[in-house]
């Protein structure tokens, strides 16, 4: 019962982690191409 409880939180943080890691490189993605489009229009 304890290593399945434990494989379950174990599974849960690294799910948390993922989607935290996936949410913070495609913020900094979308902030990068955002920079990079103002770059762009301002060399116009």
């Amino acid at each position: 019962m304890r290593v399945s409880m434990t494989s379950q939180l174990i599974t849960l943080v690294m799910t948390l982690a993922g989607a935290a890691a996936f949410g913070l490189a495609g913020y900094a993605v979308l902030k990068f191409l955002l920079s990079l489009l103002l770059v762009l229009y301002g060399a116009y």
